[in-house]
């Protein structure tokens, strides 16, 4: 199973970083113990704060990608195509955590920043790490969308891309469901309706019905590759 951990592999002058870690972090934490009170917030409270901040990034990064390998390789244990798997289970896994937070904002009267949100973090997916994919040459970096599609690197430089069995669906459907509702919003003077809440709903179930059909080849994908992709496990 690949590994995702950030420091996993990591070493300077052929000593692990856990023990530049260790050795940095055990003096500072007997310095705070000795220098702090339980009444008053110490001196260097504001450092403490925004060091926490990178610091959540990381462990929820790192906690992202375990949760991301282990539903691949569960994927992979039911003998699924690494396609379907990305499209259903990992996108399912990357998803849950941003419809908690919308749901959260819009229940506190936020609406409008978690409609926003909803348009706003697909477009900084497919903008930002695509492109910064392509300027690293089709390097295998651990971003959410990875799986989406292979990137591969050729002599000259030039990263190719293969669509596999669904990308030509993919690519349909992600425009009709960002454009048909910003189009609605437009003509009801961005005044959300009911009705464009139960179109978004009824649409994705249609997507996985079809993605199931080319998964277990009832019907042919639109995309061009066609190989079989299925990992076979003895």
């Amino acid at each position: 199973m690949q590994r995702f951990l950030l420091v996993a592999d990591w070493s300077l002058f052929g000593v692990s970083i856990y023990f530049y870690l260790v050795a940095i972090s055990v003096p500072i934490m007997i310095i705070v113990y000795f220098t702090s009170r339980t009444d008053s917030p110490p001196v260097y409270h504001l450092i403490y704060a925004v060091h926490a901040i990178w610091i959540c990034m990381v462990l929820i990064r790192m906690m992202a990608s375990e949760t991301s390998s282990l539903t691949y390789t569960i994927g992979m244990a039911s003998q699924m195509s690494p396609t379907f798997i990305m499209v259903t289970l990992t996108t399912w896994e990357g998803g849950i955590g941003s419809l908690i937070a919308n749901v959260a904002l819009a229940y506190r009267g936020y609406q409008r920043m978690s409609f926003a949100a909803c348009f706003g973090s697909p477009l900084f997916s497919i903008l930002f790490k695509y492109s910064l994919k392509f300027q690293l040459k089709g390097m295998p970096v651990t971003f959410g969308a990875r799986y989406l599609y292979r990137v591969l690197t050729s002599e000259s430089g030039v990263a190719k891309v293969g669509q596999g069995p669904l990308g030509s669906t993919i690519h349909v459907i992600l425009f009709t469901i960002i454009f048909f509702p910003l189009m609605g919003n437009l003509v009801a003077r961005d005044k959300g309706r009911k009705s464009l809440g139960v179109y978004r709903l009824l649409f994705y179930p249609i997507f996985l019905l079809f993605a199931l059909l080319a998964e277990f080849e009832i019907i042919h994908g639109h995309g061009t590759d066609h190989t079989d992709q299925r990992v076979k496990l003895n």
